[in-house]
């Protein structure tokens, strides 16, 4: 979704349901959400407030609970389909921050973990993920 759509009706409801069950969250935007950004301490997010459609959105998320996937570069909203329509070339160039903690970050190596040696076949080519990673440093592993 695009920033903006956050603030939707319904969506917002949404948003504040999932900061009330305190749950990992993974963002997969161009903008960092404001929790993320709170985990870096030389950032000043009451500066940034402004340049989000509705903060408020985000008030309520732990910033521990929250980390944030690159979109794919690959992906985009081609220019004649409405705001919601995304166009995705390759899903496997995907990389993402680990969590403050390490329960979250648990989750995104199992992800991980699913991901090696997927295979599927391709118009008669078998094709394997064997690169399909999330952005984890070897250093960090």
């Amino acid at each position: 979704m695009q920033e903006a759509q956050y603030g939707a009706p319904g969506v917002r409801d949404l948003m504040a349901r999932i900061a009330k069950a305190r749950v990992p969250c993974l963002a997969i935007m161009n903008m960092p959400p404001l929790p993320y950004l709170k985990r870096v301490p030389a950032i000043e997010t009451e500066a940034l407030e402004s340049c989000y459609a509705d903060p408020g959105v985000w008030t309520e998320f732990d910033p521990a609970l929250m980390t944030l996937a690159s979109p794919d570069p690959q992906a985009f909203r081609p220019p004649d389909q409405p705001k919601n329509v995304l166009q995705v070339g390759l899903p496997t160039n995907f990389k993402a921050a680990r969590f403050a903690g390490e329960e979250g970050t648990a989750i995104l190596r199992k992800l991980e973990a699913g991901q090696r040696g997927l295979r599927f076949d391709a118009l008669d080519e078998i094709v394997t993920l064997v690169d399909a990673r999330l952005g984890l440093n070897r250093a960090e592993r």
